[in-house]
């Protein structure tokens, strides 16, 4: 790009509507133009209403937004989790009131159907695994 880009294409360039190849010939002059850089600076802090921006790198952010799969959720019930995956699973629960509920409710429901089953006299699927397992 020769020119300075219009105030106007730099504030499509912020809201990334642009062309990928006006995005990129936009990014490399601002990588060489601080006087453009400044600007688009300001046209973020107007978009932002001037707030500042808050991030954090602490572990419980790391995996905010995304959410449990139900084998995750029944091997956490299981404890049949290796100890990196608990301790991120468990991590992700002390933020995500969404995948706690689901934890919740599931840990709910299995205890539920655990008393049906006694009820009922069906055999618990735990204890008939290990008799299996032990040739019973």
């Amino acid at each position: 790009m020769q020119h300075h880009p219009t105030f106007s294409q730099l504030v499509f360039f912020c809201a990334r509507t642009l062309t990928v190849s006006e995005l990129t010939a936009i990014a490399q002059h601002l990588a060489m133009c601080p006087e453009c850089r400044r600007t688009m600076c300001e046209i973020f802090a107007q978009r932002r209403e001037n707030k500042t921006i808050a991030f954090s790198l602490t572990e419980s952010e790391w995996f905010r937004d995304a959410h449990l799969d139900y084998e995750q959720i029944v091997a956490l019930a299981e404890g049949t989790l290796n100890k990196i995956n608990a301790a991120i699973i468990t991590s992700h629960l002390e933020t995500c009131v969404c995948c706690k509920t689901s934890v919740d409710d599931f840990l709910v429901h299995r205890q539920r159907l655990e008393a049906e089953m006694k009820m009922h006299g069906l055999p618990d699927e735990n204890l008939a695994n290990a008799e299996l397992a032990a040739g019973v």
